[in-house]
């Protein structure tokens, strides 16, 4: 096993640009994006989120405004170059050193399928 498991970098936070998509930090804008989707029963289920636990607004605010100071993750919005719209978020947590892996998930509301290629 290699002595140097460095650890990735999430605690930046960059702006990445796609042909559809532009992946970025989140802005306040954003939360009406989220605040849809996670009382989106279907979201809930997808995402393992208890289906009766929907944040209220201090708590959704409190999340997506705290998402650009984690050092151990990397969040970032899903904006629609076409028309300028948040549409989701992808995350990269649980850093897992000894496998030099983490996780990552896709949150995608209705407007957001379609928008890379297949």
């Amino acid at each position: 096993m290699p002595s140097d498991q460095a650890t990735p970098e999430f605690s930046i936070k960059p702006t990445l640009t796609g042909v559809r998509v532009i992946l970025r930090p989140f802005v306040d804008d954003d939360l009406d994006t989220f605040r849809a989707a996670v009382a989106d029963p279907e979201v809930a289920r997808l995402t393992g989120s208890p289906a009766d636990d929907v944040p209220d607004e201090e708590r959704l605010r409190s999340w997506y405004g705290g998402r650009n100071a984690q050092a151990d993750r990397l969040d970032l919005a899903v904006v629609d170059r076409a028309t300028g719209a948040c549409v989701g978020e992808v995350v990269l947590n649980d850093w897992d050193p000894v496998n030099r892996n983490c996780n990552f998930r896709t949150l995608l509301t209705a407007a957001g399928p379609g928008l890379t290629p297949l």
